[in-house]
């Protein structure tokens, strides 16, 4: 297994459960597909370098992972 890093990034406006539920969600279809977490890091409130969608910041939550080709293009 190859060792992956995966950054997600929400609405400014998702509340801490929706984050939770984005975390739980991700690390399920790490797991369900043959992946193993290794950290996940909560980065927070971020500008981004551009603004999306009229939103100029992003809650950024940043996996580290093991896993293979199936891994990968699941969570793509």
């Amino acid at each position: 297994m190859s060792l992956y890093e995966h950054t997600i990034i929400a609405k400014q406006s998702h509340s801490a459960d929706q984050l939770k539920s984005l975390k739980t969600k991700y690390s399920k279809i790490i797991e369900k597909n043959e992946g193993e977490i290794i950290k996940i890091d909560d980065w927070g409130l971020l500008n981004l370098s551009h603004e999306i969608n009229k939103n100029k910041k992003g809650n950024y939550i940043h996996f580290k992972l093991k896993g293979n080709g199936l891994t990968v293009s699941e969570l793509e």
